[in-house]
């Protein structure tokens, strides 16, 4: 067993089935940057997926970089779905198909979809195209039949984006557009005082806390009135001494503290 599947969890069926596709080897290609920077399929054999914390947040120079481990961002959003997945073997497996490439036999698998079912095309997503704190690249074809939503469903194990995609998966999603969401995220205290910050407002009932929907656009939840444009986090990352109190402390282990109450601030997916 490798590492990235160790866990004294118990794991559903569709946490095996991911864990699969993060491990999948997708191969090389001459014209590759494999062998210079790795491949996602290597990394992630080394890593603890399982385990690692679904979220992370980092700091550079007190602006925040939201990162969403995929694997967890996935398992809260999908279900294997095994029937939906033996149709679509059934289909890449046909005689004008088997040899075509993986994205083309999802595209074209939804094609018959919406023709023999009256299923509707969704279209296909890849989130490198848009702002996303996924630390890898998800593809994606959604569709719906009689209400029931599902998507087609690849990882990036690669390195250039061009190729190194994993063999579609099928799952349901709960609702339309979920698995484009990958930049909505939340930034909070934990309301854990710290000496080293100073205190900006000392009322104890705001909100504290912020939320993006682009990665870094950090809006102040609770805005009203004057005060909202003056409680985004862009505005706490001057470090001059007169604005030192609106500042974010970060401390030496790279932890931000609420610019509100000095409490550590820690990010979490929608």
């Amino acid at each position: 067993m490798t590492t990235a599947t160790k866990s004294k969890l118990k794991l559903s069926k569709t946490d095996k089935v991911l864990l699969k596709m993060f491990l999948e080897n997708t191969g090389s290609s001459l014209c590759d940057s494999g062998g210079a920077y790795g491949y996602h399929y290597d990394r992630n054999a080394k890593r603890d997926l399982v385990n690692e914390e679904p979220a992370v947040l980092e700091w550079s120079d007190g602006h925040p970089r939201a990162i969403f481990r995929t694997f967890h961002w996935l398992r809260k959003r999908v279900e294997y779905d095994a029937e939906m997945q033996r149709s679509f073997m059934r289909f890449a497996r046909r005689k004008d198909k088997w040899e075509d490439l993986w994205f083309n036999n999802m595209q074209d698998f939804v094609k018959e979809l919406v023709k023999t079912q009256g299923a509707e095309d969704h279209g296909e997503h890849n989130s490198y195209n848009h702002e996303s704190a996924l630390d890898q690249v998800i593809q994606f074809n959604e569709f719906e039949i009689s209400g029931d939503l599902f998507v087609l469903l690849q990882l990036h194990n690669g390195c250039d984006m061009r190729g190194g995609h994993t063999m579609p998966i099928a799952f349901r999603i709960d609702e339309p557009g979920d698995l484009n969401l990958s930049a909505d995220a939340t930034i909070a205290c934990t309301r854990r005082d710290d000496p080293n910050q100073k205190r900006w407002i000392e009322d104890s009932d705001i909100q504290h806390l912020w939320r993006t929907d682009d990665c870094y656009h950090w809006r102040w939840d609770g805005a009203n009135g004057s005060q909202g444009g003056k409680l985004d986090l862009e505005n706490f990352t001057i470090t001059t001494e007169k604005y030192q109190q609106y500042a974010i402390f970060v401390d030496e282990v790279g932890v931000g503290h609420c610019p509100l109450c000095g409490s550590p601030l820690e990010v979490y997916t929608r």
